[in-house]
């Protein structure tokens, strides 16, 4: 509300930048954000871009099993990951109010050790379908609404262990979601 009493909707709306406290809580995830804080623009086709980055992870580059679970460990998964990961910062309601940081992966890429029964789903509009613990009602993964087949994205923030190599931050304009995707500004993992 401005000083006059009319009400800005729009400009209440937007969400306070994100500080890097904010982000996964290791030092090199802090230092990483703070002297990259990626605003990249990727303007080709997601599918082109899935191959193309593939492409360009080095070929000597291995990847390994990282795992992950929500806060009870009722649910535990894997993914497979090399050491240079970008993580999406979305400020989409849902995200920004659970503090989700996506890492975007394949389908063959993933995988649930354990607590498939433990998943609840949620959702709303025509939203993905998000899936929470029903213990402790972390959201650790679900599949993406922009592809909604071969795709899962994870919770960076429930991972064990997130000591990689790089680790790049991406901002999405998810509250503009379907403006975003079209411009090709989603972010993959490698």
């Amino acid at each position: 509300m401005d000083p006059t009493g009319q009400c800005h909707a729009q400009q209440d709306r937007q969400r306070p930048a994100r500080s890097a406290h904010y982000l996964v809580n290791t030092p090199t995830a802090a230092s990483a954000y703070r002297a990259a804080h990626l605003h990249t623009l990727h303007t080709a086709p997601l599918e082109d871009r899935v191959k193309t980055e593939t492409a360009q992870v080095r070929a000597d580059e291995k990847r390994s099993w990282h795992s992950g679970k929500c806060h009870c460990g009722a649910v535990t998964f894997d993914v497979l990951l090399t050491s240079h990961l970008t993580v999406s910062l979305c400020n989409c309601d849902i995200c920004f109010k659970s503090g989700f940081q996506e890492i975007l992966v394949t389908e063959d890429r993933f995988r649930i050790t354990k607590g498939q029964g433990h998943l609840e789903p949620y959702k709303f509009g025509e939203s993905a379908s998000h899936t929470f613990c029903k213990t402790c009602h972390i959201l650790p993964f679900y599949r993406p609404r922009s592809h909604p087949t071969g795709y899962y994205s994870v919770n960076a923030r429930c991972m064990d262990d997130l000591s990689f190599a790089e680790v790049k931050y991406h901002d999405f304009d998810g509250q503009n979601w379907a403006a975003s995707l079209a411009a090709g500004l989603q972010a993959f993992t490698e």
